[in-house]
């Protein structure tokens, strides 16, 4: 999950870098966003059924079988329920935690004191990543948490204990019912939970992903720093 959200918005700054004939590290604030926003997108479009059998495995245990069960109790179809929440979460949360992580990043490596290479360009160090990812990782995972709620209602629903089928709410209706169950409070149920795992492991795969960045594509930062000169 953190390797494919990652991996799409490095792809997708690029992308933009090279169409708006600029260096990756100077895109403005509307293109980190949109790339982030294509992260989260991508992420879900590809993770979404395997969080989904997660879930229901672990909402009902062992009387939820196992996933040809699952699957047989909700369909091909019902692997893609709370699809749209999970969208609803991620799409945002992408495009609020990476332009916050680059943008800190950089203000990190910017720092007096901070090594500079021979072009110019400067190499984050593990601090840098780390920091600049709980930075970001703990406002974009608390903000998000009310989709969160909302995901992980609609994604428990599809089979009960006693194995008949239960239908999933609409987004909507998902929010009503919490909204019925404990008002706004009911909105942020596990925030604590979500952001100490959220932050965390996001900013250690990107702290692995730069340094493998930096070790398997040394050329990869310099080429960037030269394109428009």
């Amino acid at each position: 999950q953190g390797i494919l959200q990652v991996g799409t918005n490095d792809l997708a700054r690029h992308a933009l870098a090279s169409q708006k004939q600029c260096k990756v590290d100077e895109l403005d604030l509307t293109s980190e966003i949109v790339a982030g926003g294509a992260a989260g997108f991508m992420q879900v479009f590809a993770t979404s059924p395997m969080e989904r059998v997660k879930i229901l495995q672990q909402a009902n245990g062992a009387n939820s079988g196992n996933i040809l069960q699952i699957m047989d109790q909700i369909g091909f179809k019902g692997l893609f329920a709370g699809a749209t929440a999970c969208w609803m979460r991620d799409i945002p949360f992408c495009a609020l935690y990476f332009p916050v992580y680059q943008r800190t990043k950089q203000w990190m490596m910017a720092r007096d004191g901070h090594a500079v290479n021979p072009d110019g360009s400067r190499t984050p160090t593990l601090v840098d990543s780390l920091v600049a990812g709980i930075a970001a990782g703990v406002p974009a995972a608390a903000t998000t948490c009310p989709l969160d709620v909302i995901k992980t209602r609609m994604q428990s629903c599809g089979i009960s204990t006693r194995g008949c089928e239960l239908s999933a709410n609409s987004v909507r209706g998902t929010a009503a019912e919490l909204w019925a169950e404990g008002g706004v409070s009911a909105f942020f149920k596990g925030m604590t939970g979500r952001v100490g795992r959220v932050a965390p492991q996001l900013a250690i795969c990107l702290a692995i992903y730069d340094a493998l960045s930096g070790w398997l594509l040394p050329d990869k930062k310099a080429a960037s720093h030269d394109k428009t000169e």
